[in-house]
């Protein structure tokens, strides 16, 4: 069963922004709370999905990938308390393990979510998106540099590095996409994301341009 654009644009809008819109609401620097808050909406979204079309389309190979990269995890976590004879916070781990095993059910439920959009439209998804994030970048930065705002928030992030993390991603696609066709906006877009990165200072972002641009030099090979 195919899903709507809206549907599937408002469930990654939702899950971009609203775990640091608690943070700023609660005054934390942790996103716990808020992706805990938006695992369980889309949690809901997808069993509704599932009521209406009970066909999963995730991959069997993803299932299997899930199964092996937790294991791993566990794996390290005996390891190290095996060799290391120093106190470990083993109820920290476990409830971060256990927090990371519902975050990568609720990845999964939203991947099978965006597979059910036609590629076009994931494409303009995309798209919207990542102009809305580059919007939001261009007029943080000028609210930063003028000290219009406290700090280095950036309107719905309370820090640069947030930012960097959700922008990052659609950076790199968009730019993938835009590498065969419209190179001039390309150039703007690494231009515009670059300047945001040294006017606020941040690391992170200007590594998520790097790597963006190695994987666009690797596509030219």
């Amino acid at each position: 069963m195919l899903i709507s654009r809206g549907v599937v644009a408002i469930v990654m809008i939702f899950t971009l922004v609203f775990p640091n819109y608690i943070s700023m609401l609660l005054g934390i620097s942790s996103t716990a709370p808020g992706l805990l808050a938006s695992s369980l909406v889309i949690s809901f979204v997808y069993v509704g999905i599932l009521s209406v079309d009970n066909k999963i389309a995730l991959p069997s190979s993803y299932i299997k990938n899930y199964t092996l990269t937790m294991l791993l995890v566990l794996f390290i976590y005996i390891l190290t308390i095996t060799i290391n004879d120093y106190d470990f916070l083993h109820t920290r781990f476990l409830s971060s393990y256990l927090f990371l095993i519902g975050i990568m059910f609720v990845g999964a439920f939203l991947n099978d979510i965006i597979l059910r959009c036609k590629t076009t439209d994931f494409n303009d998804i995309v798209s919207f998106i990542f102009w809305i994030f580059l919007f939001l970048g261009v007029i943080s930065t000028y609210l930063i540099l003028n000290n219009i705002i406290p700090g280095k928030s950036m309107i719905l992030f309370t820090e640069p590095s947030h930012y960097a993390l959700f922008f990052s991603p659609f950076l790199l696609y968009k730019s993938y996409m835009e590498f065969n066709k419209r190179k001039k906006n390309l150039f703007i877009y690494l231009l515009l994301t670059f300047f945001i990165a040294i006017l606020v200072e941040n690391v992170t972002l200007l590594v998520g341009l790097i790597a963006t641009l190695v994987v666009l030099y690797a596509t030219k090979l």
